[in-house]
């Protein structure tokens, strides 16, 4: 090789050197990128699902439940177990809810989990309620022998600490035979889930009496799957800061639970979680009756969908409504 050739060939040599040094800082610089981007619904590499769902519907006697607008007189009670209306395998996947279009929309994603494509609109129709959907939905009644004002009624705890009731989402706490303690059920998905109840009134004949109104719930508001503390809004695929107006947001802080001492199997220590702000829903005459869809799904826009959810998650939820009676008499105090 002659002189010429050889200070070419190592100036070749030179240049690859460099690009690939080059190549290398790019995808240095470029990882921390694909990090953060795996906390969004549009990039995650493990499809979260929660498999495993407990839930209750409650309500005091101002207010009666049904599954059927036309029930049988008997039919009509305080409390429906939605296991009646859905089957128990039902799962949720990430998706996210656009308040203008009133509807759910969600993301395909390959095997390698990038993702192909978005803005995938769902029905209720075909994506609800099944092994192959995506979000639960279920559609219950209300009526009332007097004028109330009906809201959720918050999160309580017994005297003991023990037992739960009001309205509430957790991690169902598991028993871990072989480490002698819970362990949470939810994973953490019991933070990325939403509950949204649509109210539509109906008037004597059952027909729609004027607009829906959807409201979104979001228990455990406060605490994120990383540990840290503080409201995050929820940005909206319609390009607002958050799904739904503030408004038609009920934000509830999280339910906390500690072992007890000694620690037992079933037996825990619970705090309640109080509700941020308002929790009223509607009101209601005995001349109505008021359509209730709930909506149930994992938030794919949440801070809290993340591959750490994994692929399954127990959670179990209790809604429980509060009629408050129109108190006033009519009678005019005597001066």
């Amino acid at each position: 090789m002659s002189p010429k050739q050889q200070r070419q060939h190592w100036e070749q040599k030179k240049k690859k050197k460099f690009l690939v040094i080059a190549l290398l800082l790019l995808v240095l610089i470029l990882l921390p990128l694909c990090t953060v981007a795996t906390y969004t619904w549009l990039a995650i590499s493990k499809t979260p699902k929660i498999s495993d769902m407990e839930m209750t519907i409650n309500s005091n006697h101002g207010l009666e439940l049904a599954w059927s607008a036309d029930a049988a007189e008997e039919d009509w009670q305080q409390q429906l177990d939605f296991t009646d209306a859905v089957d128990t395998e039902a799962i949720l996947l990430p998706v996210t809810w656009s308040d203008a279009e009133k509807r759910f929309f969600t993301a395909r994603f390959g095997t390698d989990g990038r993702m192909i494509d978005t803005g995938i609109a769902l029905s209720d129709e075909m994506d609800i309620n099944s092994r192959d959907g995506h979000y639960i939905k279920f559609t219950l009644y209300g009526r009332t022998g007097e004028d109330v004002s009906v809201g959720l009624v918050p999160g309580v705890v017994s005297a003991n600490g023990e037992n739960l009731a009001g309205t509430y989402l957790i991690g169902t706490p598991l028993w871990d035979a072989e480490e002698k303690k819970h362990t949470d059920g939810g994973h953490g998905a019991q933070y990325a889930t939403r509950i949204g109840l649509n109210i539509t009134k109906l008037d004597g004949d059952g027909r729609e009496s004027g607009p829906s109104t959807f409201y979104i719930y979001e228990p455990n508001a406060d605490q994120h799957i990383d540990g840290s503390q503080g409201i995050l809004e929820t940005p909206s695929v319609d390009g607002t800061e958050s799904l739904a107006p503030p408004a038609r947001l009920i934000r509830q802080q999280t339910f906390r639970w500690q072992e007890s001492a000694p620690i037992e199997r079933g037996v825990l220590a619970w705090r309640a979680g109080n509700f941020e702000g308002e929790n009223d829903l509607f009101d209601l005459s005995p001349e109505e009756k008021v359509k209730i869809d709930i909506y149930i799904w994992l938030e794919g826009k949440d801070a809290d969908c993340v591959n750490a959810l994994g692929r399954g998650a127990q959670i179990a939820a209790n809604i429980q409504f509060a009629a408050d009676a129109d108190s006033g008499s009519g009678l005019v105090p005597i001066p």
